[in-house]
């Protein structure tokens, strides 16, 4: 059980970190328009 709740705080931290890089690279994006991004 325990192990299983570290996962879910993890996924959850994990989570937000993604959240904010998805939100940067959307500012990128309206910056540069027309050119394509590698990551996506």
């Amino acid at each position: 059980m325990l192990t299983s709740i570290m996962l879910m705080i993890q996924n959850k931290k994990k989570s937000k970190r993604f959240l904010k890089v998805k939100r940067k690279k959307k500012k990128h994006k309206k910056r540069r328009i027309g050119t394509p991004c590698p990551a996506y």
